[in-house]
């Protein structure tokens, strides 16, 4: 038997998340970590609803344990460090994901209870950590491993960093240690076909370098694809083991390779089983033309979420966006032309240096706009991108709250907007847009079940309470 490794996702502080569904970065690693002879599992605390204390009790059986953390996470993530250590002094503790991989040396320096940190995909990495560590710690001091983070003294060290090829990672997550039939209905869109969906990437790494997103400092700029048949055999295996039939699509740059996009389309056709697929974490409209727009729904797409952002010129060029708002509107009606696919609209309300009249100018975009949803989502400073480096060089985020970076919430005080008005020109936003005659029977022609009614109003509460 190999040593014993426990993967934790800590449960975000306060509320309950938002969405939640199987954590496929923890998976990923859990299948590395068994293709190089360890034991992993997998501790989703969001599910578990454990305090550190109790975590700690779970994990006291391992050998080795590991944490993630978005940065919403981190308070907590902390305290089940504290825990652990306590618990067990001498095991070695590592931490990786989005929040560390932004702010590796500072999360060092506030968690001291952490052996060493892991920068962005950690699938190389991890198995040779944990090697190192529970074969012969005295090696891990002089370690060279690339994407590794560690203690040298009161030093901390941040060694090389590469980005892994699709050929060195798993074929897919480690689905029976994550065990989706434990996570909710409908956990990332109301208006699913299926009750029961399956998050799934197909690739990582994003091109552009929108100054709001962390894509470029978790992923990379170069675009990495694993196959196309290794994609739809996934889908399969999801099918086949647990009974899922809705896909939700969730790379940052899906649509950003028409050619890979073929091939994905026709192997889910010639494989003759029908899937529902939903794009949901914005696609850049410039990239779409109509065959891709036609291929997508012929293979299954029924919905997708646009990357719009602004309705201001001026505000997308202070996001690089590299992206206007005539193109916007071409693109989007020649996506509504050429298909029936349902439309959401992605809006970022109360960007740095945005005007009153650069978020009317959203809004009355959101109105003119061809599409079937809007999410207005307040702007926040999230580690790793470009412009929480800039509000930080100037001291604006001298009262950020990281347990509050996340949607809906406003974890920071505005440069140039009060926070009653920001939330009431979000909550205007809202019904503006959805208090519209075809917008309401669009949604009431799409609810299959009471359970979407309850979904509905409770995130409808959330938004505009």
């Amino acid at each position: 038997m190999g040593a014993t490794i426990l993967l934790i996702a800590p449960r975000k502080a306060g509320k309950s998340p938002y969405i939640l569904q199987p954590h496929l970065g923890l998976g990923y690693l859990a299948a590395s970590l068994r293709d190089a002879g360890f034991e992993p599992a997998i501790l989703d605390v969001a599910l578990a609803d454990l305090s550190p204390e109790a975590v700690a009790e779970t994990a006291r059986p391992y050998d080795l344990v590991g944490l993630t953390a978005y940065s919403c996470e981190f308070t907590a993530a902390a305290a089940i460090a504290r825990a652990l250590k306590a618990d067990r002094p001498a095991r070695p503790l590592i931490m990786g994901g989005p929040h560390f991989t932004a702010l590796p040396a500072e999360t060092m320096a506030a968690i001291p209870e952490l052996t060493a940190g892991i920068l962005g995909e950690g699938e190389a990495a991890l198995p040779r950590l944990a090697a190192a560590l529970l074969d012969d710690p005295a090696l891990f001091a002089a370690a060279t491993l690339e994407n590794l983070v560690w203690r040298d003294g009161e030093t901390i060290r941040l060694n090389p960093r590469r980005f892994p090829d699709p050929a060195e990672l798993p074929a897919m997550p480690a689905w029976d240690l994550l065990r989706p039939e434990r996570y909710p209905l409908q956990p990332n869109g109301i208006f699913s076909r299926e009750d029961r969906v399956a998050p799934i990437i197909t690739g990582r790494g994003c091109p552009h370098a929108c100054r709001f997103c962390a894509s470029e400092r978790l992923f990379g700029r170069r675009v990495r694809r694993r196959p196309a048949a290794q994609v739809v055999a996934e889908m399969h295996y999801l099918a086949d083991r647990y009974g899922f039939r809705e896909f939700h699509l969730q790379d940052s740059a899906m649509v950003v390779h028409g050619d890979y996009l073929r091939e994905l389309c026709d192997s889910l056709q010639a494989a003759g089983r029908r899937y529902w697929l939903n794009l949901t974490s914005g696609v850049r409209l410039d990239t779409m033309t109509p065959e891709l727009v036609r291929l997508l729904e012929s293979a299954g797409c029924y919905s997708m979420a646009l990357g719009i952002e602004s309705g201001s010129d001026r505000v997308l060029g202070l996001m690089n966006k590299h992206l206007d708002t005539d193109t916007i509107r071409r693109q989007t009606r020649m996506i509504r032309e050429n298909s029936r696919i349902r439309l959401t609209g992605f809006f970022i309300v109360g960007y740095p240096g945005e005007t009153t009249a650069d978020i009317e100018a959203t809004v009355r975009l959101s109105l003119e706009l061809p599409i079937d949803r809007a999410n207005f989502f307040n702007f926040l400073p999230l580690p790793g991108t470009r412009v929480f480096e800039e509000l930080r060089e100037k001291g604006a985020l001298a009262d950020l709250s990281t347990d509050r970076l996340y949607i809906h919430e406003f974890p920071f005080a505005h440069p140039s907007l009060e926070l009653r008005d920001w939330k009431r020109r979000i909550r205007r936003a809202n019904l503006r847009f959805y208090l519209r005659p075809r917008i309401i029977r669009g949604l009431l022609g799409e609810i299959r079940s009471f359970s979407q009614v309850k979904i509905i109003l409770r995130r409808a509460a959330s938004i505009l309470g």
